[in-house]
């Protein structure tokens, strides 16, 4: 009787397992057919007929389907909605970097630097050498002009793939943020003036802007805010104006400017010294 009991047991769980095996076959072929057609949809462009595919088998649970909702969905210009789906794949996999990678794409679209960093700094605490996110945070840095954070992440991406052709980029980055102070001293050189009673008042007749300029030439591309710091970070000050009669133009005024630039810089191609001396008429 026993035996019958279990044969009994195994025939009505071996009834019940088929057609749960077939439900599950059915739904899987779905889910495949769906995700083909999505690609062959994003291929021609039709990114909201490729949505469409995939919310006809969303499973909220399903990590693949919000993964692959959320490309498409930022594809289509729904960038909010792109967050939500990126989200929810985060949630249901919270140590994989895919969907931090992709939620960054909308974040971006918005303005919403303030994620994308957050985003990249999380993907770092996961794989911490992941030379793209490294990269990625180092230009995000450098374009919010915060060489010292930036020059950090450029440094680790050439340590870590001297040799590569893609990181070339970081070292050219890494070797700008290294010279531009130096750049910066060597263009306004010919432009600083000073008061001959303190040493430590120093200045530039070159505006922010032509300084920025100058730097351009030279192959660094700044704005007149890193101007401004670096202005700052070296000790020139500002020239205040003061009110003065005008005394006019005299026709060989600039002569004798023009003589001693000459002179200076035959001395320099020479080798010699040059004193810089300001004083008064009342000094002779």
């Amino acid at each position: 009787m026993e035996t019958l009991k279990s044969i009994r047991i195994f025939f009505i769980l071996s009834l019940c397992y088929i057609p749960c095996q077939i439900i599950w076959s059915q739904d899987f072929n779905s889910i495949k057919d769906a995700f083909q057609n999505s690609y062959i949809q994003e291929a021609t462009g039709d990114f909201s007929a490729a949505v469409n595919s995939l919310k006809n088998v969303y499973d909220e649970k399903s990590y693949e389907i919000n993964l692959r909702l959320g490309w498409l969905t930022y594809l289509s210009g729904n960038f909010i909605e792109a967050q939500a789906y990126y989200n929810n794949a985060i949630s249901l996999r919270p140590f994989a970097i895919e969907p931090r990678f992709g939620i960054i794409y909308p974040a971006a679209a918005m303005g919403n630097w303030t994620l994308a960093i957050t985003q990249y700094n999380k993907i770092l605490e996961i794989a911490p050498n992941n030379t793209y996110a490294l990269h990625r945070l180092g230009l995000i840095y450098y374009g919010r002009e915060n060489y010292e954070t930036a020059l950090k992440h450029f440094e680790k991406v050439v340590n870590l793939y001297p040799f590569e052709e893609t990181v070339r980029k970081n070292a050219s980055f890494k070797e700008i943020i290294e010279n531009i102070d130096e750049v910066f001293l060597k263009v306004i050189d010919d432009y600083i003036a000073g008061d001959p009673m303190d040493e430590k008042i120093r200045w530039t007749n070159l505006s922010q802007k032509q300084i920025a300029e100058k730097m351009q030439e030279q192959g660094i591309c700044i704005s007149v805010t890193v101007v401004k710091k670096l202005l700052k970070k070296h000790g020139f000050t500002k020239r205040k104006a003061l009110k003065k009669k005008p005394i006019g133009t005299t026709k060989h005024r600039n002569e004798q400017f023009e003589n001693i630039a000459r002179l200076k810089e035959k001395y320099k191609e020479d080798g010699n010294p040059i004193i810089s001396v300001d004083t008064k008429k009342k000094s002779f």
